[in-house]
């Protein structure tokens, strides 16, 4: 078992924004949140829900194996995540498109 599946929800957070160079407060804007949200999040005073999990892993282009262990740490099950890569590839493609604009 690798490190990271032994992470809170809160700490894997904090590990991919660090990795990433992503801020709370961006992470915030990019979710259309505020910045306290993200800060229970990462202090585990709060979980988001699955859509908000998908939306994170998107925002921070998390690679599959990052976002299932995200979505695993929220406490979520990954049963019928090939729906949910369908919909995770979609939100990757809007993501280029508006970083290329």
């Amino acid at each position: 078992m690798l490190m990271e599946d032994r992470l809170t929800f809160g700490e894997l957070l904090d590990q991919y924004l660090s990795d990433k160079n992503f801020s709370q407060t961006a992470l915030a804007k990019r979710l259309n949140t505020d910045r306290s949200t993200v800060n229970r999040w990462i202090h585990d005073n709060a979980v988001p829900g699955l859509d908000q999990v998908l939306k994170i892993a998107s925002v921070l282009r998390l690679d599959k194996i990052e976002s299932e262990r995200l979505i695993r740490a929220a406490g979520y099950a990954l049963s019928g995540l090939s729906q949910r890569d369908d919909v995770s590839s979609e939100n990757q493609e809007n993501n280029r498109k508006a970083n290329s604009d």
